[in-house]
């Protein structure tokens, strides 16, 4: 049995991504300190109803779904952190490593593989550059 405040906080990414919402986004939403979503979002605060509440209403979602543990089962292995913003053009590396790896998983790993296309659409540059990213990491790993 999985514990609740891990549930809500995983289903909290899991939309975040879903809807393409940044951490930034719901940080602009929020009256209080930057460091404490990101606590909630580590799993190192715990994430009370008050907080569920403000949660639902950013990312427009009952809050019930918050609780779903079957939205987690579903996706659970699927999204790890919270979206980033890939489209910014201030991107540090750390972000450009995400994605590259995030493109690698979805091209190698997972047993829900994604198309050169959709991963192009969501990271706004071409097919071939999904095509290059997946094989520069295929040799790194080959490398090893």
């Amino acid at each position: 049995m999985i514990d609740l405040n891990e549930l809500v906080r995983k289903n909290i990414i899991i939309i975040m991504n879903q809807k393409k919402i940044t951490t930034t986004f719901i940080i602009s939403k929020t009256k209080g300190s930057n460091d404490s979503i990101y606590r909630y979002l580590r799993g190192t605060r715990t994430i009370s109803l008050k907080i569920c509440s403000f949660f639902a209403d950013v990312l427009d979602v009952p809050i019930q779904k918050l609780f779903d543990e079957d939205n987690f089962n579903k996706f659970k292995d699927v999204f790890k952190l919270p979206y980033k913003n890939y489209n910014n053009k201030n991107n540090s590396n750390k972000s450009t490593d995400e994605r590259d790896n995030f493109i690698y998983f979805f091209r190698k790993i997972s047993p829900n593989k994604k198309t050169l296309q959709t991963l192009a659409d969501e990271f706004n540059i071409s097919r071939e550059r999904v095509r290059q990213i997946e094989n520069k990491l295929q040799e790194q790993h080959d490398k090893r």
